[in-house]
């Protein structure tokens, strides 16, 4: 469904570079990237809170004419050379009762929102995607992600989280999402230790154990004497593969079997109010270094002399 309440967690915030994709002809394209201090003052975050007020209101007639064309004409298509045609009745049949599930998607969405004005709306998310197309016309796009949070005097918090379409002076919905929380998304989404299970607590000591281990077995190797190829092996040492992750908000696990990590493990947060992610990997580069060196090198009596120590592989 279009619109529809989920749990909006994941917040991203990307500011790209428009130095790097003007040279392509992206930049006009992107538009003008906020800073964080600058996020609330966006076209995009505006034109979100407009569609929110508009929604708050049950003014559902407003948001559905603001919807992407795609979405309130999924009816009309346009080949590679822009020309729009006609589908066959079926199947504009078919879409006419897609439209319905949008304009009922419109209503369950504004039902999640309180009644009550809200005493804040932060900007916590704004993300800019565009592609520009270098063979056929009509093919450039763009889409900002933005997600707000409103804080209502009933001690409720709401995330609205919406796909924006076009430039910024041209603006459409192409999604919308809405979910309430019990807390703001920075205290939902905060590192706690504290009455924690048993899988969070492992992943606190693993992570240390794959680190120690690299690390122990990065400083073995460079005092080992005569090792050849050292400078590779100590690379080798601190890699580690088959990432195991925890979303620590959720308690979901969830295996990558072809990541790899520096010192097999890592910490990550999705934005400035995601949630934590704790990694960690196998240390395949240590264990083999330390189980192939974990013997003392061979010695070698010369015939007339003092002991040579041989070299390892």
């Amino acid at each position: 469904m279009f619109f529809k309440k989920c749990d909006v967690r994941h917040v991203v915030l990307v500011l790209s570079a428009t130095t790097l994709l003007s040279a392509c002809g992206i930049g006009d394209l992107v538009g003008a990237i906020p800073s964080i201090s600058d996020l609330n003052t966006t076209p995009e975050v505006r034109y979100l809170e407009g569609i929110v007020d508009h929604l708050a209101v049950h003014d559902f007639a407003f948001v559905e004419a603001q919807l992407d064309e795609r979405l309130l004409h999924p009816a009309k298509q346009a080949d590679e050379t822009g020309v729009i045609y006609s589908m066959p009745t079926d199947e504009v049949s078919a879409q006419g009762r897609e439209r319905e599930k949008l304009r009922s998607g419109i209503a369950q969405a504004a039902s999640f929102l309180p009644s009550e004005r809200p005493t804040r709306i932060e900007a916590i998310g704004w993300n800019v995607f565009a592609f520009k197309s270098l063979t056929k016309k009509n093919a450039d796009a763009r889409t900002v992600t933005v997600v707000l949070e409103y804080t209502y005097p009933t001690n409720r918090w709401a995330v609205v989280s919406a796909q924006l379409t076009g430039q910024a002076d041209n603006l459409r919905v192409a999604s919308l999402r809405v979910s309430l929380n019990p807390a703001p998304l920075a205290q939902v989404n905060a590192f706690k230790i504290q009455n924690q299970d048993a899988l969070h607590y492992l992943f606190l000591v693993a992570p240390a154990l794959s680190m120690g281990l690299c690390v122990f077995a990065f400083v073995q190797c460079l005092r080992t004497k005569h090792l050849k190829r050292k400078w590779l092996w100590a690379l080798f040492t601190l890699v580690g593969i088959c990432a195991f992750q925890l979303d620590w908000a959720t308690g979901d696990v969830s295996v990558n079997l072809f990541r790899i990590n520096l010192l097999a493990a890592g910490f990550v947060r999705q934005g400035l109010v995601g949630p934590w992610t704790v990694i960690f990997c196998i240390p395949v580069g240590a264990a083999i270094f330390l189980w192939k060196h974990s013997q003392a090198p061979a010695v070698v009596e010369p015939s007339h002399g003092s002991p040579v120590v041989s070299e390892s592989d």
